[in-house]
């Protein structure tokens, strides 16, 4: 499936963080929801999609422990190296003015 739109991306310094963020777990390094606003919907046929089988839940295991053992300064670090840049190179705005 294919959804087109615009997004509004709501960060943990955002005004509205508490109220969009309450209806998802709390994890440590959580650091946006999006609100999109779907304007078309494609649907695919998904044959050229391989078969890729579920082996086990990454979150409770890896993610989970490694945002808690850095800390919130370490997040906001690891952030400001990994997540300030979309891959065609757009600002994100995670790591602040």
């Amino acid at each position: 499936m294919r959804l087109s739109g615009t997004a509004r991306m709501i960060q943990p310094r955002d005004d509205d963080w508490q109220a969009v963020s309450a209806d998802f777990p709390d994890y440590a390094g959580s650091r946006q929801v999006l609100n999109v606003t779907v304007e078309s919907v494609q649907t695919s046929c998904g044959m050229g999609v391989p078969f890729m089988p579920y082996q086990a839940d990454r979150t409770e295991m890896e993610l989970i422990p490694y945002f808690e053992a850095l800390g919130e300064k370490k997040v906001q670090k690891y952030w400001a190296k990994t997540n300030a840049k979309t891959i065609d190179v757009l600002d994100t705005g995670i790591v602040g003015d």
